[in-house]
C-alpha cells in the first residue's frame, strides 16, 4: 500500500510558478496536451503532479521523470520540492525545448535532456536515479524493461496509470519475471484514488494511481 499523501502547503513562489507553468502550456504550439486535457491541467495534471510530490520520501535523492512530455509530472515536482535533484527526460525535441525554456525561465533547477531510453540510458550513466517517474509513456510490459535500467541500487519504478492498471499488471507478469523485478505497491482499490487537499493558490493534491516495481536482484 502506498503512504498517505504528505501535508503540502505551497508558497508564494511555488504558485506563481505553478500558474506560469499552466499558462506556458496552454499557449504552447505544441499540442502538448488534448482539448479535455487543457481543461483538466489544474485539476488532474498539476494536482496529480502536486500528489506524486507528496508521496516522495522527504530525504535528498534524485529522480528522474522518464518521457515527461510537457513536464509532468516531473516539473511539477521539480518546481514543489527543491530537496530533491530532478531530471527530465524525452524523445520528443519540440517538448524537451519547451520544458527546458519554461524551466529557465522560471528558475527551476532542473536537467532536460533529449534522446530515447535505450539509448540514453547507456549514453548517460550518471542518470541513474533513486525514483524513475513516468506518465502515460507505455503499458507496463513495455514501460518497465525501459525504467529499470536507470535505478539506482534499491531504486523504485513509480509508474503512474489509470483505471486499466490491474490489466496491465497482469500482462507483464512475464516481463516482471525475466527482468527480476518485483511489485512493491499498487493502487489501493478499497478508497477513491482522487483525495483532494489544498495546497494554496487553488491548487488541489490528487491521490494518483501508482505502480510501484523494483528489483529483486542486484543484477544491473
Amino acid at each position: 500500500m502506498h503512504p498517505g499523501l504528505s501535508p503540502m502547503q505551497l508558497t508564494d513562489r511555488q504558485i506563481a510558478q505553478l500558474r506560469a507553468f499552466a499558462s506556458a502550456v496552454r499557449e504552447s504550439p505544441h499540442n502538448l496536451l488534448s482539448a479535455r486535457g487543457l481543461d483538466e491541467l489544474e485539476d488532474r495534471h498539476i494536482a496529480e503532479g502536486l500528489g506524486v510530490a507528496s508521496l516522495l520520501p522527504r530525504r535528498p535523492h534524485a529522480v528522474l521523470d522518464l518521457g515527461t512530455g510537457g513536464g509532468f509530472p516531473g516539473l511539477v515536482i521539480a518546481i514543489v520540492r527543491p530537496d530533491l535533484r530532478v531530471a527530465l527526460l524525452d524523445a520528443t525535441r519540440k517538448k524537451v525545448e519547451f520544458v527546458a525554456d519554461v524551466a529557465q525561465s522560471l528558475d527551476v533547477p532542473v536537467e532536460v535532456v533529449h534522446g530515447r531510453a535505450e539509448e540514453v540510458v547507456h549514453s548517460r550513466p550518471d542518470m541513474r536515479a533513486d525514483v524513475v517517474t513516468a506518465r502515460a509513456v507505455a503499458p507496463l510490459d513495455r514501460l518497465i524493461p525501459l525504467g529499470l535500467p536507470f535505478l539506482r541500487p534499491q531504486g523504485q519504478l513509480w509508474a503512474l496509470k489509470g483505471a486499466r492498471w490491474a490489466e496491465e499488471l497482469r500482462t507483464a507478469t512475464p516481463t516482471l519475471r525475466r527482468l527480476r523485478a518485483s511489485v512493491l505497491a499498487v493502487p489501493d482499490d478499497t478508497r477513491p484514488q482522487v483525495h483532494p487537499q489544498a495546497a494554496g493558490g487553488g491548487f488541489a493534491v490528487l491521490r494518483p494511481r501508482i505502480v510501484i516495481i523494483g528489483r529483486t536482484s542486484s543484477r544491473a
